[in-house]
């Protein structure tokens, strides 16, 4: 290799990381990795992050009985283990948690197990960066046939049947909801109260419905999929748990979005969406504050637990909880 030639390998390897932030127009990307015995995938699936892009990776251990923490380790990574096994959405909730610690702008999540393509990192985190979306899903579904890559048929009848169901009740046109494959602006995962979701795998629909009603803007990509011998999957037992948690999550939306039960009283556990005053715009969330409605609120909440409705622009789901505070300024309130 002639003088010049090294010389330009040597430019390259020094400049691109540089040029590769200035393209994802200077965005902080995390990638989250919420492993449970993945020993066998790890490596596989951290040799096609495209590291010069992505700012931090994140794995979280969910208590593997296998060496993924140890092997992480060697890979150069950080893992963080959890001494018991809290379940997929409760892993989820520590990735994000830490993300939004280390100040990433976009988090795209990846499954460590190689069955979604890490390949697709920079092209869902650009359609974010941009200001397009705010969130994206990498769907098994669009412009291919996941059957024919090896996804079994009973699970593909299931993601049909459930897609077919979820867009009719929450009238989106989304070509799938379960994908473990997607990407979140930094604005849209402050919003949204994703702690309050389930620790099992409904976790995954949960967020996208709540997203959904902070209005996020949601956008999908092609995803080519692995199944493979070594790659994650439940048993039919919690498929089905997981099936009835979908719909029961979607018809909690309609209601929501239909104001047709709003819960007003002190002690009930949180609901699993948006504060009612919350809502995204241009990628930001905005809290609005009702004039003049405190009093009104007060007395609804004093004579009733359920209230029909909305008062003004209340817009609250059932089993929220609404503590209505009086300050120093009468029909100030806020929802914690």
């Amino acid at each position: 290799m002639s003088i010049p030639q090294i010389g330009l390998l040597f430019t390259i390897n020094w400049v691109y990381p540089f040029y590769a932030a200035l393209v994802l127009n200077g965005h902080r990307i995390a990638v989250v990795m919420p492993a449970y015995n993945a020993e066998a995938t790890l490596a596989r699936t951290l040799s096609e992050l495209d590291r010069d892009l992505i700012d931090e990776v994140v794995l979280v251990d969910d208590a593997s009985t296998d060496e993924t923490v140890a092997l992480a380790g060697r890979l150069g990574l950080k893992p963080i283990s959890h001494e018991r096994n809290l379940g997929y959405g409760g892993n989820q909730k520590t990735c994000y948690r830490r993300a939004l610690e280390l100040g990433a702008d976009i988090i795209v999540m990846v499954h460590p197990d190689y069955q979604y393509s890490p390949l697709l990192v920079p092209a869902m985190a650009s359609m974010i960066a941009y200001g397009e979306y705010d969130l994206v899903l990498g769907s098994r579904i669009l412009a291919q046939s996941p059957v024919a890559r090896g996804m079994p048929r009973y699970k593909y009848a299931a993601n049909r049947f459930l897609t077919l169901a979820e867009n009719i009740v929450l009238r989106q046109k989304l070509s799938e909801y379960h994908t473990g494959l997607r990407a979140f602006s930094r604005s849209l995962l402050a919003a949204v109260p994703f702690e309050r979701n389930s620790d099992d795998f409904v976790f995954d629909n949960q967020i996208l419905v709540q997203s959904l009603a902070a209005g996020a803007r949601i956008g999908e990509l092609s995803c080519p999929t692995r199944y493979q011998a070594d790659s994650s999957s439940i048993n039919l037992r919690r498929s089905i748990r997981y099936g009835v948690g979908v719909l029961q999550t979607s018809v909690q939306y309609r209601l929501h979005q239909r104001r047709l039960l709003v819960r007003i009283n002190e002690g009930h556990e949180n609901g699993p969406f948006l504060h009612g005053a919350d809502h995204l715009q241009g990628g930001r969330l905005h809290s609005e504050n009702h004039v003049g409605v405190a009093d009104q609120l007060l007395a609804i909440a004093n004579e009733c637990h359920v209230f029909e409705g909305s008062v003004g622009q209340l817009d609250a789901i059932c089993r929220t909880r609404l503590h209505v505070q009086l300050g120093a300024e009468l029909g100030q309130f806020r929802y914690d």
